[in-house]
């Protein structure tokens, strides 16, 4: 994003463009409102789910003994695991340390300064992709005034701390496809891999990553320095899951394995029935009837194929937007693919839910700001 006047024999210095300050003034009052708007509805206290009762004990555990674990079976106080996540609980017990609240007013407070920093995040991967400010308004809009965003915020969630990230990624990663050289590519990766173990699915992140490296175009680089760059971006992404899954293996003896049992073939085709209409809830909220929910759902999926189909022609008319076209991209493609292979093989209770698509509309809202039409 250009936001700074061309210098002219007369000027000392660059100068902010009136456009380029407007946007970052709208941006920032967006989400400040966004982050009243969370702090004074969740005043009574944040929205508790089956996972965030898990990510509470958690919290507790590891402000108490520094272990992650949590027990999951009231008859037996000695069934427990370990296997979940531990940076969202983490970040959550260090914030409890340093105010001294409790494990949701932590949670409050965070989805808060989160919502802030992801509106922010969203609007400069948008605007710097495109080099125009208005499309970084655009994308804070879109963010701010979704369903999605709104559900994820006021509720004990793991998802808005992995949006941050995620999106810190996003902005890092197109500014390295479109710079080049080693420091934004170590950033990125360095934002991807924490968000692998905030949630699991950030796997998929840093999948997109390695893929988007490959495939964006360089006019001046070889392939064997792609292969390098892709390398070195999955070798940094991948070190905090490795110490979690060394720690875990040195702690039980064993290596880390989610609690449900492995079953092959178990995918039930009624969660892509689930996932349509929870992507139909994204844009009709509180639709009665599931059938409707879903028919809108099948008609969002065919209008994303659509705007994918249209961002892979506009990544070859206009080469300079394929950085920040092409990581959304692959991780529409990547994200759906990890989930149907984690459902089939390893995790056969995950629901299709807005929770767990959650990172999809993120990742939708980018591509929406950065490809649709201009006037």
């Amino acid at each position: 994003m250009r936001c700074v006047e061309p210098l002219s024999p007369n000027t000392v210095t660059d100068r902010p463009t009136r456009s380029c300050l407007w946007a970052i003034t709208i941006v920032l009052l967006l989400a400040l409102l966004a982050a009243s708007l969370t702090l004074w509805i969740t005043r009574s206290g944040v929205g508790l789910s089956r996972d965030a009762r898990s990510y509470l004990q958690l919290t507790k555990s590891i402000t108490t003994s520094g272990v992650p674990v949590r027990f999951y079976s009231e008859s037996n106080p000695n069934n427990v695991e370990t296997h979940f996540p531990p940076g969202y609980p983490f970040v959550l017990s260090q914030i409890g340390v340093a105010l001294g609240t409790p494990a949701m007013t932590s949670a409050r407070y965070l989805n808060a300064v989160l919502i802030v920093a992801s509106t922010l995040l969203i609007a400069a991967v948008a605007a710097y992709a495109t080099r125009t400010p208005s499309r970084g308004v655009l994308a804070a809009v879109l963010f701010t005034a979704s369903v999605g965003t709104c559900h994820t915020h006021l509720s004990v969630s793991s998802e808005p701390l992995f949006q941050l990230l995620m999106l810190a990624s996003l902005l890092a990663g197109t500014i390295h496809l479109r710079r080049g050289g080693w420091m934004w590519l170590v950033i990125a990766a360095s934002c991807a891999g924490p968000g692998v173990i905030v949630r699991y699915a950030g796997a998929a992140v840093v999948l997109a990553g390695f893929v988007a490296i490959l495939l964006v175009p360089y006019p001046a680089i070889r392939w064997r320095r792609k292969i390098g760059e892709a390398a070195l971006f999955a070798l940094v992404a991948s070190a905090p899951m490795a110490c979690w899954v060394g720690w875990y293996s040195r702690r039980t003896g064993s290596l880390l394995a989610a609690r449900t049992p492995v079953a092959v073939g178990s995918f039930d085709w009624e969660r892509l029935r689930d996932a349509a209409a929870s992507t139909g809830e994204w844009i009709i909220h509180g639709l009665k009837s599931d059938n409707a929910a879903f028919a809108i759902g099948i008609v969002a999926v065919f209008g994303l194929a659509a705007a994918s189909v249209s961002a892979c022609r506009a990544m070859r008319r206009n080469p300079d937007r394929a950085p920040g076209i092409a990581i959304p991209l692959c991780y529409l493609a990547v994200y759906p693919l990890f989930l149907l292979a984690s459902v089939s093989y390893f995790d056969t209770a995950t629901q299709f839910d807005r929770r767990i698509l959650y990172p999809l509309h993120v990742a939708v809202v980018v591509l929406l700001a950065t490809t649709l039409p201009a006037r």
